[in-house]
């Protein structure tokens, strides 16, 4: 049964698909997950710790309230996933994708991330606090009521993402990029009235 292979802790989990299955409440230690294929598998409320996966898709996947602690992600992507409450915590990030995906009160804390991409997706009430990030991509997502804490936002493009009611300190401001609509809301946070 894969769920069996999948929890074993004794041994790695590599080059398997799971399809239409309930994965889900477990908690799954040291152990390397890569080369697997997850379609419309149920992996909410688990936990994760000290886990590497790579080269893992991700499609039509409940991920809710799951937890993946000091992990490592390589060449993954997340398709049309849920993410709803998915806490990532002193974990490194490379590669990854999260593609038309519900990922709202997602919480991403001590990352070290290159390559992070989320495209189409809704992190409405998202928390990104102390990420060191390199090539952080945002293309049309939803990050209202967002709030990034102690992240270098430098060259970050919020452009063509709902920004609304975000919450960045006024030192994280510098160098983002954004759309005139978006400046003239970030300007309130700094007191800024814009008269006509």
């Amino acid at each position: 049964m894969n769920k069996d292979i999948l929890s074993n802790d004794l041994e790695d989990t590599i080059s398997i698909n799971f399809k239409d299955e309930n994965l889900s409440n477990l908690n799954i230690y040291n152990k390397t997950i890569k080369l697997c294929e997850f379609e419309s598998v149920n992996l909410s409320s688990s936990q994760y710790e000290n886990v590497f996966f790579e080269n893992i898709n991700f499609v039509n996947c409940d991920l809710a309230n799951t937890k993946f602690i000091d992990c490592n992600f390589r060449k993954i992507k997340f398709t049309n996933c849920k993410l709803v409450g998915v806490n990532i915590n002193n974990s490194h990030i490379t590669d990854v994708l999260i593609d038309n995906s519900l990922c709202n009160y997602i919480n991403l804390v001590d990352l070290k991330s290159k390559d992070l991409f989320f495209k189409n997706s809704d992190l409405t009430e998202g928390t990104f606090y102390n990420i060191q990030i390199k090539n952080l991509l945002f293309d049309k997502v939803k990050l209202v009521k967002s709030e990034f804490i102690n992240c270098d936002l430098h060259g970050i493009d919020f452009s063509t993402s709902d920004i609304s009611k975000i919450k960045i300190s006024t030192k994280n401001l510098e160098g983002i990029k954004v759309n005139m609509f978006q400046a003239m809301e970030l300007s309130k946070m700094l007191g800024i009235e814009i008269v006509e």
